[in-house]
């Protein structure tokens, strides 16, 4: 397949859609370079803004936290937080920094299967916890 560096994803996945679109028989042009990606539609583009907004919207939340989620999930954060008003709105907290309600908003829209779906590809969290952390995540995620 393809590898590259995480800044060249898009550009690379333009190149092999051009390889592979002919003989599928598509026709098409490369359009994802002026769009955003999923949650990265905050006004021109101005996180500072945008984080300052969340505070007032979810000052409830811890400063890393609310920081982690606007970073990760960008203007999608009321959808991760929809309903929650307090921390304990959050659920269980599964590992350090990772509740239930994210863990239930990876699964029903970031297609996360695995805790390993969860702690490396989407919420990056594998890289700073214990590492026995994976099993208890894939252990909570049997039972639940």
């Amino acid at each position: 397949m393809y590898g590259g560096k995480l800044t060249t994803y898009r550009k690379l996945a333009e190149q092999v859609v051009d390889l592979l679109a002919p003989a599928l028989g598509h026709a098409s042009t490369a359009w994802t370079a002026a769009t955003p990606l999923p949650g990265g539609d905050m006004p021109d583009g101005d996180f500072a803004g945008f984080l300052a907004q969340a505070r007032v919207r979810h000052g409830w939340l811890a400063p890393t936290l609310l920081h982690r989620y606007a970073r990760a999930y960008g203007t999608r954060i009321g959808r991760l937080l929809a309903g929650c008003s307090q921390v304990t709105d959050l659920g269980e907290e599964v590992l350090p920094g990772l509740y239930a309600q994210e863990v239930h908003y990876l699964r029903a829209v970031e297609f996360a299967r695995t805790a390993q779906d969860i702690l490396y590809r989407r919420s990056k969290l594998g890289v700073h916890l214990a590492a026995d952390s994976e099993k208890i995540l894939d252990g909570w995620l049997a039972q639940h």
